[in-house]
């Protein structure tokens, strides 16, 4: 990280823009540890600079991203491996977020948005969108999840089945 803090150092001097850095450091007592740094250069009378700044310990925060992106990588995994999929219907505003798995499993390239959710009727016979529709009204309007085995339209080749499992996830306001 010297290198590139040292660089980012004297752009800073040399502009007067603002100095963001997020750097490792090795203390003798504590080892390895993050640190985040934003500084306001201010060139003085003699041409040196004058620092006017922060430097705040960021490890935990670090250390929790990288948990958490382990995690993601774990699911994601454990997802395709088991060939299982989610997604997640936001009601209000009507968008869609799907899982990597369920891109594959509907055969979508997951470099592109999911279809919204009106689009969602032709992954799925007549009969099993019916079903799907009611189970998600009836989740919306009771908060009671639903669990249906659905038959799934495939474009390029036979129909498949799907288990699916819903649930109302709400907001501190309830909503």
């Amino acid at each position: 990280d010297r290198e590139r803090v040292t660089r980012d150092i004297l752009r800073s001097a040399r502009t007067l823009e603002t100095f963001y850095c997020e750097f490792r450091v090795i203390l003798p007592q504590q080892g390895l540890r993050w640190r985040w740094s934003q500084a306001q250069p201010q060139k003085l009378a003699d041409g040196s600079v004058l620092w006017h700044g922060i430097i705040v310990d960021i490890t935990e925060r670090k250390n929790v991203e990288e948990a958490l992106k382990i995690s993601e990588e774990d699911l994601k995994e454990s997802q395709r491996i088991a060939h299982i999929g989610n997604w997640r219907l936001d009601i209000a505003t009507n968008s869609v977020v799907w899982s990597d798995e369920l891109y594959r499993m509907c055969g979508f390239d997951p470099a592109h948005p999911p279809p919204p959710y009106t689009e969602h009727m032709k992954l799925f016979t007549p009969e099993s969108w019916e079903r799907l529709s009611a189970a998600l009204q009836n989740t919306i309007d009771t908060g009671i999840p639903y669990t249906l085995e659905l038959e799934t339209v495939q474009e390029d080749g036979p129909n498949g089945w799907m288990w699916v499992h819903g649930m109302a996830v709400v907001d501190k306001d309830g909503k």
